[in-house]
């Protein structure tokens, strides 16, 4: 009989370590499912939020390029009715575009001569 007892007991002991074993593994799944879970409504939110911040970027663009637009017109609008704004832009446009030229020449001259082929280097000998 006592031996029966000893066996009754590692017996229950063995299904109770069992028992504990699987409430942790169910424990651990939980908080892995939670973590899983958290991040995802974060990336979701962050997606959220980036998406916001396009739109209006966006949004600011176009305003920015609506009031451009607006003032282009406004100054084209001038020009055509007095032909004296027409000259002074017209006089302004050859004024930049001969800086332009001025400025490319100049570049030009101070750059080295690369039209001019390489010499061929000799082989090194041993």
């Amino acid at each position: 009989m006592y031996e029966y007892e000893m066996q009754r007991m590692r017996s229950a002991e063995l299904i109770r370590r069992a028992e504990h074993w699987r409430l942790a593994r169910e424990a651990v799944r939980g908080r892995r499912a939670a973590r899983r879970e958290s991040a995802e409504r974060a990336a979701t939110a962050e997606r959220a939020a980036t998406a916001e911040r396009e739109v209006s970027a966006e949004r600011e663009v176009s305003a920015e390029r609506a009031a451009t637009a607006d003032r282009v017109a406004t100054v084209d609008r001038a020009a055509t009715a007095d032909p004296a704004a027409i000259a002074e832009r017209a006089a302004t446009a050859d004024r930049a575009d001969r800086v332009a030229t001025v400025a490319r020449a100049a570049r030009a001259a101070s750059e080295p001569h690369t039209d001019r082929p390489r010499r061929a280097r000799s082989p090194r000998t041993a």
